[in-house]
């Protein structure tokens, strides 16, 4: 999705989601739904998701139902309304939008995060310059990494519910059939560990 399909879709669905105290944000290709009243749902995430069937079943929450039909509504009515823009491109339509990872609003005051990537919803996000931390993809890593480019300290490969974290040392051992986890621990060791790599670089 590209920048101009996400100014596109707050055109398209602001007026209908108003009705419901609900806005829709972009900046570059990101968009955002604001709420004036929180809605109390916790959908699987895009990388759950991605590459597979949508869900059969509701979300948890106790407005998992308000959820869906809010994504229902979309659906219909982008079906109703395709873009112009798309289809003179060749582009297949937009279909719906998938609404994920529930949170509060952000303080003020965030550090834009110095960061590498090809991902155009990440690149409205953070600034790449004298990046120290690349964020990608695997199919588009190589449009970030130079040729000649020594290996990065560490490696996290994330998917399907589970992460490695993976240091230099253990590269060579880590192509072996029989490779196992040094250690494995919550996923709020790995968050935190995270984030103090990011404040470092």
């Amino acid at each position: 999705m590209s920048e101009q399909d996400a100014n596109w879709l707050c055109r398209q669905l602001n007026p209908m989601l108003a009705e419901d105290g609900m806005t829709l944000v972009s900046r570059g290709a990101a968009l955002l739904l604001c709420c004036r009243e929180k809605l109390h749902a916790s959908p699987a995430s895009f990388g759950d998701i991605s590459g597979k069937h949508l869900p059969d079943r509701h979300a948890q929450g106790a407005d998992d139902g308000h959820l869906m039909r809010l994504q229902s509504e979309i659906q219909m009515l982008l079906h109703r309304h395709p873009a112009d823009h798309r289809r003179e491109k060749g582009e297949q339509d937009i279909h719906g939008l998938w609404l994920w990872a529930p949170g509060e609003p952000m303080p003020s005051g965030i550090k834009d995060y110095r960061v590498a990537t090809r991902n155009p919803c990440l690149q409205s996000m953070v600034d790449g310059r004298d990046a120290n931390i690349i964020i990608s993809e695997a199919e588009r890593l190589s449009e970030l990494l130079k040729e000649d480019a020594r290996l990065p300290a560490h490696v996290l490969l994330a998917g399907e519910g589970h992460a490695v974290l993976l240091s230099k040392s253990v590269f060579r051992g880590f192509a072996k059939a029989r490779w196992q986890p040094k250690s494995v621990k919550h996923e709020s060791e790995l968050f935190s560990l995270l984030r103090g790599m990011i404040h470092v670089a």
